[in-house]
């Protein structure tokens, strides 16, 4: 009886914590051509990825607080009776790690192009 009501409880806490709202930023930049690009476009376009990625730095550190508590959910839900709620809280869980991947994938992706834009840029001044 016990452990079921300290599953309810950790239920309740956690899902407080997911109702916080996690909002993924858009990665609208204009990364330009490195080979023609000017200087002036080639800051405005490092101003942009810096804050794209700190958003989305944000982003990832709204999820991890997610999924810390889904994932507590999941340990505490694996118990005989619970199955169902084990594979809720489960597939929610990895719903989170997926968000989480892609946005660190979407992050390394736009730098990457930039970088690439960058070499490019420096390449011709040199």
């Amino acid at each position: 009886m016990f452990r079921h009501l300290l599953l309810v409880a950790l239920l309740g806490s956690a899902t407080n914590v997911m109702a916080e709202s996690c909002t993924r930023p858009t990665a609208q930049l204009d990364i330009p051509d490195g080979q023609t690009a000017t200087e002036s476009a080639m800051i405005a376009a490092s101003d942009d990825v810096r804050q794209f990625v700190g958003n989305g730095q944000t982003y990832v550190d709204c999820l991890q607080t997610q999924m810390d508590a889904a994932k507590l959910i999941v340990d505490q839900a694996n118990t005989p009776g619970n199955e169902a709620a084990h594979e809720a809280a489960n597939k929610e869980y990895l719903a989170l790690i997926q968000k989480h991947d892609s946005m660190v994938g979407e992050m390394k992706a736009r730098a990457s192009d930039f970088n690439d834009a960058l070499r490019a840029y420096k390449a011709r001044a040199n």
